[in-house]
């Protein structure tokens, strides 16, 4: 079993089925949790502490973003590639503190740019998982969580383009800098609930994952618009690099 695990991803990507997952074979998800909500029924496995330290790494980059998102949208930014947070003494210590409890496992689709931050204080056996599905299915669930949350999403429209922008730059950024060093799945969620196949996260964890929390029920999303070819090319990359399965 691995002293720990980041689960990362684009928002609404089925980060949180992969992470709940791992909770359920024993890795523990953190102290103070963000609670479940129509959106993720079942739990979103974050740690509301993890959350507000990758806000504050991420808010000093957030005018890069294109299109620009506010602070409490962080997770949909879309950043350029050289957009790397960089932690304070302070922040490394809070870091620390998060990590103490072994097994753990960390789940935020902030991880997609603050991971470079984390890296410095991670054990040396961590293990990586970066969930994608299908760009058309996030920019619908995306879309719906808007309608649902108007508050939530005050001053901000979460377009298809808005939305497959953030999915682009979030992915390239895990390929280009992130996934080059260290333990690395990448998990197609909408494999995963078709398949229920657990067997590339239990070889990355060490421990027995089964698929039990997976329902079909839960994959509500919809896709309406065709994502772009560039979009579209991205994805097939991410396909083929789950079909690869563990790389260390």
């Amino acid at each position: 079993m691995r002293s720990a695990l980041i689960v990362l991803g684009a928002g609404r990507s089925g980060t949180s089925l992969v992470a709940g997952l791992l909770a359920d074979a024993g890795y523990h998800p953190g102290d103070r949790l963000l609670p479940p909500s129509e959106a993720n029924p079942t739990g979103y496995f974050e740690d509301l502490d993890v959350n507000a330290l990758n806000d504050e790494l991420l808010a000093p980059l957030l005018r890069y973003g294109d299109p620009p998102v506010p602070a409490s949208l962080a997770w949909l930014a879309a950043l350029p590639p050289w957009a790397a947070p960089a932690a304070t003494a302070a922040q490394s210590d809070r870091m620390r503190a998060h990590l103490a409890r072994r097994p753990i496992c960390l789940k935020d689709p902030r991880f997609v740019f603050t991971l470079p931050a984390w890296r410095a204080v991670l054990p040396p056996d961590t293990g990586f998982v970066c969930v994608f599905r299908h760009p058309a299915r996030v920019a619908d669930s995306v879309r719906r969580e808007a309608e649902r949350n108007p508050a939530y999403f005050a001053g901000y429209r979460p377009t298809d383009r808005a939305t497959w922008a953030a999915w682009s730059a979030a992915y390239r950024q895990v390929v280009a800098l992130h996934a080059t060093t260290g333990a690395w799945l990448w998990v197609d969620a909408d494999e995963l609930v078709e398949s229920r196949d657990t067997s590339g996260l239990t070889r990355l964890a060490g421990v027995p994952v089964t698929p039990a929390r997976i329902d079909a029920k839960l994959r509500r999303s919809v896709p309406e618009s065709e994502p772009t070819p560039d979009v579209a090319a991205l994805h097939e990359q991410l396909r083929e690099r789950a079909r690869a399965g563990v790389r260390d």
